[in-house]
């Protein structure tokens, strides 16, 4: 086959059109406008050289293919699985169902978390880690021999999904045969699901507030003192949530449960009503402790100003060696050997202080006998 030198590089490799309209770089010689006879031995090189590029194109698009499916289909989470039975934990599923990661929602979730994974690894089947957390909750306890309530829920962006777990879980409740677990479920998408866990509280219960509160959402869709209630919630019961939002009936239950029938504004409203209360007992504590300092800073100020002057200088001699003033022995402190008291040497020194009177009065009449006798 013939062909047409175009151009020639640095390189000295040629550039060349074949007759068939293919353009080529060949290393070939001849000067540009020449035309030139390609033999069959070049045409093999150059396939064979193309086969090799093309495959190597082909492994390397196979492999990004198989790491991005990987991680696509493998690690990312898809769904989002919460239970609440007082323990609160959440599963995070892939889209294979395998589960990818366990996380504890309060403090006794993070008790049975420490146990589920000495007994569960990553990526096990959902149906086992279901198993798992019930069996712990069994020996912990958590499930009792009296009604026990589950909430269950499933956060996803596809309803099929949902639908598809929730059949799934409630086969695997079912065959544990206990006729006291009652299973309730919600569902939430991956919005409410975030912003669920920045609260602090587990998705179901969340959904559980916002149907409580319902009638409180401002204009805006926001509930009004949202972290508040988050926390009363958080504490609350399962069986107390589900009876706050009319799922089940409290008389059906009210020999399982102990239960007043509070409903959850209630709680709320004893929670700011205990919170002003604390603020003003504190308040009031600090203008009493205020008026105390200020009584006695009059009262050392009138001492000071009552006191004479000579007085204090001598309160200030009267100092000991550690610099705390000493009180001035009084007259009639009791020394060693000295028994009496304060009245005895009053009546003492009046007596004393009534001698020299009697002297003098005894000695006038004896003057004047003397200078009659003379």
């Amino acid at each position: 086959m013939k062909a047409l030198i175009l151009d020639k590089d640095k390189n000295n490799e040629t550039v060349v059109l074949r007759e068939d309209g293919e353009i080529l770089t060949l290393d070939c010689q001849g000067s540009i406008g020449e035309t030139i006879e390609l033999d069959n031995k070049k045409k093999k090189e150059i396939a064979e050289y193309i086969k090799e590029v093309m495959f190597s194109c082909a492994c390397f698009a196979i492999v990004i293919l198989a790491t991005a499916s990987y991680k696509f289909y493998c690690r990312s989470p898809y769904t989002y699985v919460s239970l609440d039975i007082n323990p609160s934990v959440e599963y995070t599923l892939n889209r294979q169902g395998k589960v990818i990661d366990v996380c504890a929602l309060n403090a006794d979730g993070k008790k049975v978390l420490k146990k589920y994974n000495k007994k569960c690894k990553k990526y096990c089947d959902f149906d086992d880690a279901i198993n798992e957390t019930t069996t712990i909750l069994y020996k912990d306890k958590y499930i009792k021999r009296a009604n026990n309530y589950i909430l269950m829920n499933i956060s996803s962006d596809n309803e099929k999904t949902i639908s598809s777990l929730e059949n799934r879980i409630e086969k695997i409740i079912k065959k544990k045969g206990d006729k006291t677990l009652n299973l309730f479920f919600t569902k939430t998408n991956k919005k409410v699901h975030e912003k669920a866990i920045k609260l602090g509280i587990s998705p179901g219960r969340y959904v559980m507030m916002e149907d409580i509160y319902k009638d409180e959402v401002d204009n805006n869709g926001d509930i009004p003192y949202e972290e508040e209630k988050v926390k009363v919630c958080q504490n609350d019961s399962v069986f107390s949530l589900l009876a706050s939002t009319g799922r089940i009936t409290v008389e059906k239950d009210k020999d399982t449960e102990n239960t007043n029938g509070d409903s959850k504004k209630e709680k709320t409203e004893d929670y700011f009503r205990e919170k002003d209360y604390n603020k003003n007992v504190k308040e009031d504590k600090d203008i009493k402790n205020q008026d105390k300092v200020e009584t006695q800073e009059n009262i050392v100020d009138n001492d000071s100003q009552s006191v004479p002057n000579g007085e204090n200088k001598a309160g200030r001699d009267n100092t000991d060696k550690n610099g705390k003033g000493a009180k001035p022995a009084s007259k009639w402190t009791n020394k060693p050997g000295n028994n009496k008291t304060k009245e005895q040497g009053i009546t003492e020194e009046n007596t004393d202080n009534n001698k020299p009177s009697q002297n003098k009065d005894n000695a006038k009449p004896q003057a004047k006998i003397e200078e009659s006798e003379q």
